[in-house]
C-alpha cells in the first residue's frame, strides 16, 4: 500500500461507487426464484448434483451481493500514476 507521499502531486481526484446498484421489484424476485427452482429441480433429474449445488451456490452469492450497499472508491490521478483507493498502478 502506498501513502499518500508515495503518491506524488494528485492532479485530479474524484470518488464513484464501486458498481450501480439496480433496483430490483418483487416480480423480478419471483421470476428468479422460478428460473432457479426449474434449474435445481432439471439437475436433480438428471441426477447432476454438482450442477444443482453450483446453482444454488450462485443464487446465494448474488443474494448476498445484492443485499450489500456500493462502496464508495476514491480515484486519483497523480504524476507518478493512477491511485484506486490505496493502490497506486504507476505509468
Amino acid at each position: 500500500m502506498a501513502n499518500e507521499n508515495d503518491w506524488g502531486q494528485i492532479l485530479h481526484e474524484w470518488q464513484f461507487p464501486e458498481y450501480h446498484k439496480h433496483a430490483r421489484g418483487r416480480t423480478w424476485y419471483i421470476v428468479a426464484a422460478i428460473i432457479i427452482f426449474v434449474l435445481v429441480a432439471y439437475g436433480l433429474m438428471t441426477q447432476n448434483f454438482l450442477f444443482a449445488l453450483m446453482v444454488i451456490i450462485f443464487s446465494v452469492i448474488i443474494l448476498l451481493n445484492h443485499s450489500r450497499a456500493p462502496q464508495m472508491l476514491d480515484f486519483r490521478v497523480t504524476d507518478k500514476g493512477l491511485a484506486v483507493n490505496e493502490r497506486l498502478y504507476p505509468y
